[in-house]
């Protein structure tokens, strides 16, 4: 069986471990700086999206949040699956 590639992402597999070291390096606050003020201050229920490796549900778990997170192969399949029954 072999998978699609999705367009921008080639050389991706290969890179994994490096891109992943690099994106856990850089703190959630400075990841989300721009829209660090759009971060609930009550209890709330996040769904991240695209989760990767699950870092950022990490954090907003220990910040208190509710966190489904949500890998992007789950989350392309979902939407997959929706945009081909539309037709």
């Amino acid at each position: 069986m072999s998978l699609m590639v999705i367009a921008g992402t080639e050389g991706y597999t290969e890179s994994a471990d490096s891109l992943i070291a690099r994106y856990e390096r850089v703190s959630f606050a400075e990841k989300y700086e721009s829209v660090f003020h759009l971060m609930p201050e009550k209890t709330s229920d996040v769904l991240d999206i695209g989760a990767g490796t699950e870092a950022d549900a990490a954090w907003f778990a220990a910040a208190g949040l509710g966190c489904s997170p949500l890998s992007q192969r789950i989350a392309f399949e979902i939407l997959r699956k929706r945009f081909t029954h539309r037709r």
